[in-house]
């Protein structure tokens, strides 16, 4: 899926702000989500689906799903914004690299 180097640089940040969810008030399903439909809202279906189930895995309610929908402030705009950077990370590697 991506380089070495690639992986070197990318397996720790994204453990630290998906997993451990590094200065983050959300819980890790929460962030999950926010990963979710911020992929979904980037045309990324393989990153929504992983996304998904781990958000559902970790338990994410229905009324959090709610309330992170109508969220904003830095965080959750922080949180998108690392998303949307990831999910252009994937669709780099799918039309340079994976073909």
């Amino acid at each position: 899926m991506f380089s070495k180097d690639q992986e070197d640089l990318l397996v720790p940040l994204l453990s630290y702000v998906v997993i451990e969810g590094i200065m983050s008030s959300f819980t890790r399903g929460q962030r999950e989500y926010l990963f979710a439909i911020t992929s979904k809202e980037n045309d990324c279906a393989y990153c929504y689906d992983v996304h998904m189930h781990w958000a559902i895995k970790h338990g994410v309610t229905e009324d959090e799903k709610l309330e992170i929908m109508n969220a904003s402030g830095t965080e959750i705009e922080t949180i998108k914004a690392f998303a949307k950077f990831a999910n252009s990370l994937v669709k780099y590697n799918e039309e340079h690299l994976w073909k």
